[in-house]
């Protein structure tokens, strides 16, 4: 079989097979706006995560000082003097009643 022949039988086909390839890596390969929705989305969901601790640890902080508020309390009580001030250096929290 000579090279003309082979080259007569396969360009009918070839056009076919290289579409078929060009086609099969496009299908594969994501495009610039899919990879950054998929960016947009981690980032959503690791926010989404952040806020939860964040909320989770503000909450153990606010029992936390709300406990010590109450160990105050119990000192001054008990001691009858003052022995710990009641000025208090912090500021006042606006959600301290929630």
């Amino acid at each position: 079989m000579d090279l003309d022949t082979l080259v007569s039988k396969i360009l009918p086909f070839l056009s076919t097979i290289i579409l078929a390839f060009i086609g099969y890596y496009q299908a594969k390969a994501k495009t610039k706006s899919d990879k950054e929705k998929d960016e947009y989305d981690r980032l959503i969901a690791e926010n989404n995560r952040t806020k939860s601790d964040l909320e989770y640890y503000r909450k153990r902080w606010r029992t936390a000082e709300d406990e010590l508020d109450q160990l105050k309390h119990k000192v001054d009580v008990r001691s009858g003097t003052s022995i710990i001030s009641n000025t208090n250096l912090k500021s006042e929290r606006k959600d301290k009643n929630e």
